[in-house]
């Protein structure tokens, strides 16, 4: 599949504790819709080498992301409405979108 696409309606928010012997792993934002999870944003250490992002076939998009990013992204997921997330197989570029808004327009 070239091009996945979709509203988020929902998210689960996972962090993790650094503990002895663990990964890099840092934190999870996983994206629903239609209780589907359909994207995961995941978060790595700053320092990490952060992997390319990701799709298993038929499966949910992974879009990696420094720990770093986590506030921001959070924000946006947390005050926009309606969002979309996009990702493009062939050069594994994935984003989250709003729909188009009047400059100046207050969230509400």
């Amino acid at each position: 599949m070239a091009f996945v696409s979709s509203e988020i309606s929902s998210y689960k928010v996972v962090r993790y504790a650094k503990g002895q012997n663990t990964s890099n792993l840092r934190a999870y934002i996983h994206c629903y819709h239609n209780n589907a999870n359909v994207m995961s944003l995941v978060f790595y250490d700053d320092d990490s080498s952060i992997p390319v992002n990701n799709q298993n076939p038929g499966q949910r998009v992974n879009l990696n992301y420094p720990i770093s990013a986590f506030a921001d992204l959070l924000n946006v997921l947390q005050h926009e409405k309606p969002l979309y997330f996009g990702f493009i197989d062939t050069n594994k570029l994935g984003y989250l979108s709003t729909t188009s808004e009047p400059v100046g327009e207050e969230e509400g």
